[in-house]
């Protein structure tokens, strides 16, 4: 049912569901579990955003500006 609802809704991708799952057990379920998971979730959503502008906006001396960060060699 969960990977129907994954596949026809086109919002949220199946890793994201399975990680929100496997945190929520991992933290022994319930509404204290619930509580933690989501908080946890949550700040990790905040970290590879912000990882993601350092990535994409930082230069780091490249020769060229418009070279990925990643692409040096």
């Amino acid at each position: 049912m969960a990977i129907w609802l994954f596949l026809t809704s086109g919002t949220i991708q199946i890793w994201i569901g399975f990680i929100g799952w496997a945190s929520f057990y991992h933290c022994d379920g319930g509404t204290e579990g619930l509580r933690k998971s989501v908080c946890a979730n949550l700040w990790g959503v905040v970290m590879a955003y912000i990882a993601l502008l350092l990535i994409t906006q930082v230069n780091a001396g490249l020769s060229t500006p418009t070279r990925p960060l990643w692409a040096s060699p």
